[in-house]
């Protein structure tokens, strides 16, 4: 594709109606290649779980398909998701052992409904550019080519979609990745055209539903809120229609909030944020006992009101059969377990977890924004009109920094990243909202020097963003083209299934409980009871072992399952399975 003609800022006439940017030629290939490599990957993890979280999020599903709604408000786990499988579900009819499969149909679709949301947020802020080139005074400044701008576009989707957060990756944040965008696009398109009321009431709806997908996005949606004001006509003209948006916001958010709120007897929107800034930031997770289940003793930090019961201390032996339900309970509400804790931000504290939180995002992505901006931008040789075309964006940028400055405190990204869940998921769709806002508002000098000198400069920068993809995808390819996966999940649950463990019967683990929570969800069984530490268990004399065992047996279990060093699973049954 040639290079789009450039005008000059008298000859561009308004019109009644804006047409597409030049740069959709492009849409269709790009959107293809985006499809087919989200389908590629997601089809190579079919019968892959990402991490015990998904577990949850199944078991609330069933609760939903169950009418068991006492069982569906939940103070870790924002509901959206769970929706969307029980949906599938009920849709599909699947059989256990296509579990997984169903999960990654989900995130399919919610990739796709990310790429089009993506799509609107890029056709906006394409828009808002061109209009502000038209009411621009200036002949001697020009902006970046829009096929530049949209290939670029399509690279930051590719990024956050397959790397930052993955289609492997059974978390919500794929579907709040496209509610992000479409609320980020949507205050484009106010800002630019002063739209109805029904425009602000759709941004209520789209922050609602953002919550209902990740409780971060309550505080939030205040900010994408705040950033309405004062649109068109002052702050009396838009005052009103930010109050609709509340007020739709409130009606789509409110009924959780307060049936959430009722169960825990306190007002809340979700106790994930508390929890993991109880984790990694006030205790480091070092002193609020083995795994989940939290027994109190450091008056610091509170103390439970209804912990996991402790019937054995060495080794450690936990039994929850009640009340909560699910395949493993502790990681079913993991709030109800840790109800009392105490929570007091502490700065100092917090402060080492802050200071690696922003070198892992200036490695991430940080230096890489602020450099590549400024690169072209000076290059450009308009580096002042580059930085008021970008404050012009303030809308989309304040909720962006908002959503990234977030997650500074409640999580530790370079602890908690790991392959199957990358911690960048968490801010993805922020980033991505930087970028193309930062780069949309560069400004080149009129000069053919400065045009080729940036769009050369541009094309390296994508050039290097896609060479750091091409592994991923490749391997994906490569997985893709010599496939032959397998069920290991389902193929352990059978294994169990012949060794005397059936469905609905209630066991006992011993170990990570990451090791058992897959095939105990496959095999539909619930676990009631946990000896975390395998090592002290397999290290006790027979008559303490023999002790242990009819502590297991009194709390109900059908068996005590173990894997050993080698993968392997052991079995002891209590009772003969009918």
């Amino acid at each position: 594709m040639g290079p789009v003609p450039q005008m000059n800022a008298e000859e561009i006439k308004p019109a009644r109606r804006s047409s597409p940017p030049a740069g959709w030629l492009l849409e269709a290939p790009l959107m293809s290649l985006t499809v087919g490599l989200g389908a590629v990957q997601a089809w190579n993890h079919r019968f892959a779980f990402s991490s015990e979280d998904i577990v949850s999020y199944l078991d609330i599903a069933d609760a939903y398909l169950r009418a068991e709604w006492s069982s569906t408000i939940n103070g870790m786990w924002s509901p959206l998701y769970s929706w969307l499988l029980a949906l599938a579900q009920a849709a599909l009819n699947w059989p256990p052992a296509w579990d997984a499969c169903r999960v990654k149909l989900v995130n399919f679709i919610a990739f796709l409904a990310a790429l089009l949301c993506f799509r609107f947020f890029l056709y906006q802020l394409l828009l808002f550019r061109m209009q502000r080139a038209r009411s621009s005074t200036t002949t001697d400044v020009e902006v970046l080519p829009e096929w530049l701008l949209t290939i670029g576009g399509y690279v930051l989707l590719l990024w956050s979609t397959l790397r930052w957060i993955g289609l492997y990756c059974d978390t919500p944040d794929m579907s709040t990745a496209a509610l992000v965008y479409l609320a980020c696009g949507l205050l484009l398109r106010l800002q630019a055209r002063g739209e109805s009321l029904m425009s602000y009431a759709a941004l209520g709806l789209i922050l609602g539903l953002g919550y209902l997908s990740k409780a971060a996005l309550f505080p939030l949606a205040f900010v994408f809120l705040a950033a309405a004001l004062r649109m068109h006509g002052g702050f009396r003209r838009s005052a009103p229609r930010v109050l609709l948006a509340l007020f739709v916001f409130a009606l789509t958010a409110g009924p959780y909030v307060t049936a959430l709120s009722l169960a825990k007897k306190r007002f809340t929107y979700g106790d994930a944020g508390k929890l993991s800034y109880v984790y990694w930031v006030d205790a480091m997770g070092g002193r609020l006992g083995p795994d989940h289940h939290w027994q109190g003793g450091d008056p610091e930090y509170g103390k439970p009101i209804h912990p996991t019961r402790q019937l054995h201390l060495d080794p450690a032996l936990f039994e929850f059969a009640t009340p909560i339900g699910g395949t493993y309970p502790p990681w079913t509400d993991v709030s109800y377990w840790f109800e009392g804790i105490r929570v007091r931000f502490s700065l100092i504290k917090a402060w080492p977890v802050i200071q690696r939180n922003l070198a892992f995002y200036c490695k991430s992505f940080l230096a890489c924004l602020i450099a590549g901006f400024l690169l072209l931008a000076f290059a450009g040789g308009r580096p002042g009109s580059s930085a008021m075309a970008l404050g012009e964006k303030w809308r989309v940028l304040l909720p962006a920094a908002a959503g990234i400055a977030i997650y500074l405190t409640p999580t530790d990204f370079a602890g908690n990243d790991i392959p199957l869940q990358p911690s960048m998921r968490y801010i993805a769709p922020f980033v991505v909202v930087l970028f193309a806002t930062a780069f949309a508002a560069v400004r080149v000098s009129s000069s053919r020097f400065a045009r080729r000198l940036v769009a050369a400069l541009a094309c390296i920068e994508l050039l290097l963003a896609g060479l750091k993809l091409g592994p991923q995808i490749t391997l994906e390819i490569k997985r893709f083209a010599r496939q032959k996966v397998e069920n290991l999940h389902w193929q352990t649950a059978q294994l169990l299934s012949r060794r005397g463990i059936s469905p609905g019967d209630r066991v006992a683990i011993v170990g990570a409980e990451c090791d058992h929570e897959y095939w105990a969800r496959l095999a539909r069984v619930k676990i009631i009871a946990h000896i975390p530490d395998i090592a002290a268990f397999e290290a006790v004399d027979s008559a303490t072992r023999a002790s242990v065992f009819r502590l297991v047996e009194s709390t109900g279990a059908s068996a005590l399952v173990w894997r050993q060093v080698d993968g392997s699973y052991l079995v002891h049954l209590f009772r003969a399975t009918e």
